[in-house]
């Protein structure tokens, strides 16, 4: 995806080449924003964990993380089916 944005954006590109370029791109970004998605909500299942397993954290945000995590959970299993 940086790859092909870079080639559309470098002057020395042919223009019959832009035709095809814009078409990749086009059809890498939807997989990418999954991935992204994917990634972010990993993290923020990651996150969460961490404040719940903290030894000595504060009692109030291990509560909060913990009514979290299944929501959490449920986005990273929907990000997960969007990228099969």
């Amino acid at each position: 995806h940086d790859i092909v944005t870079a080639q559309l954006g470098a002057e020395t590109t042919p223009p019959e080449s832009v035709v095809q370029l814009s078409r990749e791109l086009s059809d890498l970004d939807g997989v990418v924003a999954a991935i992204r998605t994917y990634r972010a909500a990993r993290d923020d299942l990651a996150g969460i964990e961490a404040l719940i397993d903290e030894p000595g954290g504060d009692a109030e945000m291990r509560a909060f993380a913990a009514e979290e995590k299944p929501e959490a959970e449920e986005r990273l299993e929907q990000a997960h089916r969007a990228l099969q």
